[in-house]
Order: C-alpha cells, then sequence, then structure tokens
C-alpha cells in the first residue's frame, strides 16, 4: 500500500448496467466526506479513447474502489477483459489500496464469478464487504474510507530514547529451550511493544482467545486444520497452533499490550532455508496481526529475531526437500542467535500499511546478523 493522508482521488470502477442506482450515488457521498471521485462519465468528452483516459484515472488514483455486481460487462477486443477488469488490473499493477464491494442476492454470470473469484482472492479480506442495494452500499463506503484513511499515516521510523528501557520477550530461549523446541526448530519471531499505552485490564486477556483465534487464521498464521491451544496467566495470553505436519505457530498478547508473534520455519532432513522475500513476507503478516491488536495511535517499537541458526543456511526456500547437501558454517552445533533489538518506533497504525517496508528493514538487520554468525 502506498501512504495516503488528507484528501483522496477516489477512482469508482464497475458496470453502468444492474448497478445505475448504487453507481450514482457514490460520487456525491464521497464529495460529502471530503474526497474526490473519478469514473468513466467523467471522461466522455476527453479527446482521447475512453479506455486509455480511464486507465489514466487509475493511475492518478490514491484508491479504486471497486463495486461487483452479477454482470461482467463487455469485453474489449485486444484484451479480451471487461473495462472493469483491465481498471482492476492497473491498480493491481500499481499497488494502490482497493476497496471492494459485492452485491448479494443477485444472479451471477460465470465470467463475472470468476473474475469476483480473482478479486477476492488478491484483496484476501482486507477491504472488502457486501451490499444489498445503494443505501446498505453508502455508509459501508463511508467507513471504508474512514477506515483506510485513518491507517495511512506516514512511515516515520524516529530513533528510540536512551531511557526507553525496553526488554523484549523472545520467544526461544537457548538456555531453557522454551516451549519444548529444540537445536533441530528454527524460529521466526516479530513483537510490537508499545511505548506509552494504557495497561489491558486483566478480564480483557479472557475475551481474547476467539478473537486470537480468528487473527491467526485470517494472517495465515494459523491453517484452518490446526489445532488451537491456549494458555494465559494474570499478565499474558497464548495462543498456539500446531499437528503432526505443519510447523507449530504462535501469539502472545500482554496486559502491557505487547504483541508476540512468532512461527516455526518450514524444513526438511537437512535442517532450513532463509530467503530475504520470504521471510520479509512472513514478518509483513505477523506485522499485520499485531495491528489488529495495538492502538494505532500508539507509538511502537520493534524486534524481530531468528534461531537458533545452527540448523539454516541462506538460500532459496523453493529448493527444500530437493537438496542432498548443506553447509551450516561455523555456528553449526552450537544455538546461535540473529536478532534485530529495538532501535527506533514507528506509529501503530503504519503497521499494516507500511508492513512490507517495515518487514523488508526488519529482514535485513536479522540477515545481516545471521551472517555474521556464518563465519
Amino acid at each position: 500500500m502506498h501512504p495516503v493522508s488528507g484528501r483522496l482521488v477516489v477512482f469508482l470502477s464497475s458496470v453502468r448496467r444492474s448497478l445505475e442506482q448504487e453507481r450514482d450515488s457514490l460520487p456525491a457521498l464521497i464529495q460529502a466526506i471530503g474526497h474526490e471521485c473519478k469514473r468513466f462519465e467523467d471522461y466522455t468528452a476527453q479527446p482521447v479513447p475512453s479506455r486509455q483516459v480511464c486507465l489514466s484515472g487509475v493511475d492518478q488514483a490514491d484508491v479504486y474502489l471497486l463495486v461487483l455486481g452479477g454482470r461482467y460487462g463487455e469485453p474489449v477486443f485486444d484484451s479480451g477483459l471487461a473495462p472493469t477488469e483491465e481498471e482492476f488490473t492497473r491498480a493491481r499493477q500499481r499497488g494502490i489500496p482497493m476497496l471492494v464491494f459485492v452485491k448479494q442476492g443477485v444472479e451471477v454470470e460465470p465470467r463475472q464469478q470468476a473474475f469476483i473469484d480473482r478479486v477476492e482472492e488478491y484483496t484476501g479480506g482486507r477491504f472488502r464487504a457486501g451490499f444489498t442495494d445503494a443505501v446498505d452500499l453508502q455508509p459501508s463506503v463511508a467507513r471504508a474510507l474512514a477506515e483506510l484513511a485513518a491507517q495511512q499515516a506516514p512511515l516515520v521510523f524516529a530513533p528510540l530514547p536512551r531511557a526507553a528501557g525496553l526488554s523484549v520477550p523472545w520467544v526461544y530461549d537457548p538456555a531453557a529451550r522454551a516451549g519444548g523446541f529444540t537445536s533441530h526448530s528454527a524460529i521466526l519471531e516479530c513483537h510490537v511493544l508499545p511505548l506509552a499505552a494504557p495497561r489491558l485490564p486483566a478480564a480483557s486477556l479472557d475475551t481474547l482467545s476467539d478473537r486470537l483465534a480468528g487473527l491467526g487464521r485470517l494472517h495465515r498464521l494459523f491453517r484452518t486444520e490446526q489445532a488451537l491451544h491456549v494458555t494465559s496467566d494474570p499478565d499474558s495470553v497464548a495462543m498456539s497452533g500446531a499437528n503432526r505436519r505443519q510447523p507449530r505457530a504462535g501469539v502472545v498478547v500482554r496486559r502491557s499490550r505487547t504483541v508476540s508473534v512468532w512461527a516455526e520455519l518450514p524444513g526438511d532432513t537437512l535442517g532450513h532455508i532463509v530467503e530475504a522475500t520470504d521471510l520479509s513476507e512472513r514478518v509483513a503478516n505477523m506485522l499485520r496481526l499485531a495491528a489488529e491488536l495495538v492502538p494505532p495511535e500508539t507509538d511502537v517499537a520493534l524486534a524481530a529475531g531468528l534461531g537458533p541458526t545452527d540448523w539454516i543456511v541462506e538460500g532459496q526456500v523453493s529448493d527444500l526437500g530437493r537438496r542432498n547437501q548443506a553447509s551450516f558454517g561455523s555456528s553449526f552445533g552450537r544455538p546461535a542467535l540473529a536478532r534485530a533489538e529495538p532501535e527506533d518506533s514507528v506509529l501503530a497504525s503504519t503497521l499494516r500499511s507500511a508492513s512490507e517496508e517495515i518487514a523488508q528493514e526488519l529482514v535485513a538487520r536479522v540477515l545481516q546478523q545471521f551472517r555474521v554468525s556464518r563465519r
């Protein structure tokens, strides 16, 4: 996602037939709440083909608003795609925020259903909702734009004050082998530590279990088939998931509002392989999960770690299960660690909107430590 703030340019994309009322009701609403709406009708007097102008409109937009009904639309002769799908593809290429609304209770053409499936797979549940008519759609769009604007604060890394005194509750303890981890495990962990947030009431911990289960599955920490186990004490609640065929994973929320997310990395008989892009994707998912549990206006410090590293090599994750040898470096046989301790703080609302960028920074620091341990 690209950060956006203030007045947003919203590109409205949909077929017109069967969605006339919904389509006509949105521009005035979007303008009334302080943003600008662009759609096909705004470009009909342009001296260039409407297709080109609409795609240029997507290029100039801050937000892509897609309203889907039962009809696919007339495919363009050369691409074979309806204009709405071409606009969706352009927005996807740009990586701008998408708000997707799907009309319920209508007959859906087969090609439109295939398009809806592709859209839902890409958006992954973020900023996506159903509606029944124009009256139902309007407040949903208003809420989604407000939520999006609130989440798009610019990413700023602020140095931590020397007196911050933060203690990271690392999940993997090489001395105690906490949690039953062995030297053959490889634990990736990410921690979000609020700097000045009110403590959670103790009673709130009792109500978190169901929410943690849903968030863990939503953000792909837990698989649907994984059995989940809850543990708690007066200061924290933890949920972990495991089965015989899947690596373990877990999330811990403390009354300090610190959120810790961890997962065992997949491996084969020769250990584990780490790759920057794979680790960044995993950490970004962890950050997005944590963002659901931390007040968005709070400044938070961040930490990430990988360990033990004695059964890990750097390479391509796709080689797991296909290799016949591995070189583990000089740390083989002892539990070395690669950790990015807290250095900076960010606004919690950026954990979602800038999760990829934050994850890349944390993973770069972790891998620097890992490479040192290989020498």
